[in-house]
């Protein structure tokens, strides 16, 4: 941080579902120790002034390039007085679960990105022009984007041209290598189980829904998706119940949260949250 001056920093932002997108402007040169990168993927792009990051210790460049920054990473940031630099930022698990939608199949590894991403490429120059576009909408208060249906159709986009940035699964997104295609039953099963999250679902009720028997019903699960449809309404139930707590107004207690989630014992509940999301869901409530 600038030694003896007022530090300066405009900020704008606007979640729009699994994702965030952000401008920071800075009003003096700032050094910023972002230290390890936990549970999230941020995409940075500078803005007017140059910008500069070390990953790992090692310098990158935002010359016409996107940064990407990567669970695991050590992140470094020198910003210079007068420029910007717009982010967009996803849970690493949030990711994942999209990443399987794409591929309509659950990954075998995690995604993992280039760290420079050229903004002359397709995917590049699409994502940089989303993102400014968003970015415009929030700092105008457009109050269009108060509609959570536009920001969940923005979310869809934003997340998509995301995934089609250089990874290891680059060429299998781009049609490179075959998907292998879940059976209707599977898709009948998610579609079910995810209309009906937080109610009490039992498996006779899904195969009853679906039209097979129970082994068949976990057999195209197995072999399509590598988890069990209980497996699957377990993570949509987290995932409603981080909303929920990242959303919780003053007075609003995790187990609250875990009971209208269909979580009956408290222990388990923060224990499976810690372990898809990386934290505590108490740590959640109090951020």
């Amino acid at each position: 941080l600038a030694a003896r001056r007022q530090f300066s920093l405009e900020m704008y932002g606007v979640p729009l579902g699994d994702s965030l997108i952000a401008f920071n402007r800075f009003g003096t040169d700032t050094v910023v120790d972002g230290g390890r990168v936990e549970g999230a993927v941020v995409v940075s792009l500078g803005v007017g002034r140059p910008m500069a990051s070390w990953i790992d210790g090692e310098k990158v460049s935002y010359t016409n390039n996107a940064v990407v920054f990567a669970p695991g990473r050590r992140a470094i940031h020198h910003r210079l007085e007068g420029g910007g630099e717009f982010t967009l930022r996803i849970g690493f698990e949030d990711l994942q679960r999209r990443l399987a939608n794409a591929l309509d199949r659950n990954p075998r590894d995690p995604i993992r990105f280039d760290v420079e991403v050229a903004l002359d490429s397709a995917p590049g120059r699409h994502l940089h022009s989303l993102i400014a576009h968003l970015v415009e909408c929030a700092e105008a208060d457009d109050p269009l984007l108060a509609n959570p249906l536009v920001r969940a159709s923005y979310d869809d986009l934003v997340v998509s041209w995301l995934l089609s940035l250089p990874s290891n699964y680059h060429e299998e997104i781009h049609g490179g290598r075959p998907k292998e295609v879940a059976p209707e039953v599977v898709r009948q099963a998610e579609e079910f189980l995810e209309a009906h999250a937080l109610e009490p679902v039992t498996i006779d009720e899904l195969v009853a829904e679906c039209g097979c028997s129970r082994r068949s019903l976990f057999d195209a699960f197995r072999r399509s998706r590598g988890y069990t449809p209980m497996e699957f309404l377990r993570d949509r139930r987290l995932d409603r119940a981080r909303m929920a707590l990242q959303l919780a107004p003053p007075g609003r207690t995790v187990a609250t949260v875990a009971h209208d989630c269909g979580f009956s014992h408290l222990g388990r509940f923060a224990s499976a949250y810690r372990e898809r999301f990386g934290e505590l869901p108490s740590d959640t409530l109090r951020s």
